[in-house]
């Protein structure tokens, strides 16, 4: 006879409970707002949270991989500048331009951290300060740099049916690295550089290279976000992007993704991203000051990255 396995609630919550927390604090606005559940509503929070959900792709490859890269804003910012430059050659030079300086920004960070041995938390800080400046230069610190071609302006605020091309752009991302993740030999290979770097190198896997890949990858994926980033606001500035890194750090970490590396999944930094951006639209409608949505923000990190760390404590002592 098999034995049965027992029902063990906090296993059903640390599985299940973002999905929970997203469906009572919709459920809880949607009675305090009869605005919330309108189609319209609902489609302007997935537009606004989609800038995110790119990042989010990103940032939580590199988490899982055992980094951090808090130069996601001035990544950004320079393509955004690069985007808006290259413009007068045409839609597609412009766009291949800012992909390649995202890509050139994440081999930097990969470089430093990998060949150089530059822990990532202070490599990505200071190509963070680096880049920022070359922007503010750069754009000579005229505040806004206008962007005018039909079809980029599109991709910022078109649609494709009744779905914005954001949206789309996003959930393309999300579907394309969640296979990477769970269907390929380097998401396995990411895991288990997250996850024991040592075992790793032993096992036979190019750590270094794993991790080049990784930030290269995401230099990629934020390069996008500020293309749609520029595409959507129709201009670019020195302060372009600027704190984006927060939010995108903060969707991984929500939805699970461990800050020890080796754990998390893209499927659950989609609820990571909705929780933030349902946040956002409540403050929105219930009209409270928007320098309040950073406190809970920093309360729902500070509690993420503390149950985490609690349950690894209980489980290294088990």
């Amino acid at each position: 006879m098999k034995k049965l396995r027992s029902f063990r609630l906090g296993d059903f919550f640390r599985k299940y409970g973002i999905h929970i927390g997203l469906i009572v604090m919709m459920a809880i606005t949607a009675c305090i707002s009869d605005v919330f559940l309108r189609p319209s509503n609902l489609i302007n929070i997935l537009r606004q949270v989609s800038i995110n959900g790119i990042l989010a792709v990103g940032m939580t490859m590199i988490i899982i991989s055992g980094g951090i890269d808090l130069s996601v804003g001035s990544i950004i910012g320079v393509v955004g500048y690069v985007v808006a430059i290259m413009m007068q050659y045409g839609f597609f030079p412009a766009i291949l331009c800012g992909l390649a300086a995202g890509a050139l920004f994440g081999l930097i960070n990969g470089f430093l951290i990998t060949k150089i041995a530059i822990p990532p938390f202070v490599a990505t800080l200071g190509t963070m300060v680096a880049g920022r400046a070359v922007v503010v230069v750069l754009t000579g610190g005229y505040p806004f740099i206008p962007v005018d071609n039909a079809l980029f302006q599109w991709l910022g605020a078109g649609y494709i049916g009744p779905i914005p091309v954001l949206v789309v752009i996003c959930a393309l991302c999300f579907a394309v690295f969640i296979w990477v993740m769970g269907r390929t030999k380097f998401g396995r290979y990411v895991y288990a550089v997250g996850s024991n770097e040592e075992a790793s190198t032993f096992s036979g896997i190019k750590v270094d290279r794993i991790r080049m890949k990784v930030y290269v990858l995401s230099g990629i994926l934020f390069a996008i976000s500020g293309i749609v980033l520029t595409a959507r606001l129709y201009s670019t500035g020195p302060l372009s992007g600027d704190g984006y890194e927060t939010d995108a750090i903060a969707a991984a970490v929500i939805g699970g993704t461990s800050m020890m590396g080796g754990e998390g999944k893209l499927s659950r930094t989609v609820i990571g991203v909705l929780i933030l951006g349902v946040l956002s639209n409540i403050f929105n409608l219930l009209g409270i000051d928007a320098d309040y949505q950073g406190i809970f923000k920093g309360i729902i990190i500070l509690i993420a990255v503390g149950m985490d760390t609690y349950s690894k404590k209980k489980k290294s002592n088990a």
